[in-house]
């Protein structure tokens, strides 16, 4: 179960629109071998099959592939004086690169 923050949940709503989603994905790339891409993305974009997640008044879809990486992830918002950022918190992962923006 992928697990949206209330912190995340009310920085997401500050900026989505009416008739977007937020999307999460996983993709080959990055030097440990995968990569999230986070973002938001029209409605009419998604699949039928898609994983969809609604924490208060948000709507966040995965892909069928995706999906697999991201059973376990916890979405949350820190902002702290010199950084503000979502994190992606995912316990099944092995190895990250130093960067901590890819996986494997």
């Amino acid at each position: 179960m992928i697990n949206l923050t209330n912190k995340a949940v009310n920085k997401l709503k500050s900026f989505i629109t009416p008739g977007e989603v937020v999307r999460l994905s996983v993709q080959g790339g990055g030097c440990a071998g995968f990569e999230y891409k986070f973002g938001l993305s029209p409605l009419e974009d998604c699949f039928d099959d898609d994983y969809i997640i609604e924490k208060g008044g948000v709507s966040m879809h995965v892909d069928a592939f995706s999906h697999v990486y991201l059973e376990n992830v916890e979405i949350d918002y820190e902002d702290t004086t010199f950084h503000s950022a979502f994190k992606i918190r995912n316990p099944d992962v092995k190895q990250t690169c130093g960067c901590g923006s890819s996986f494997s």
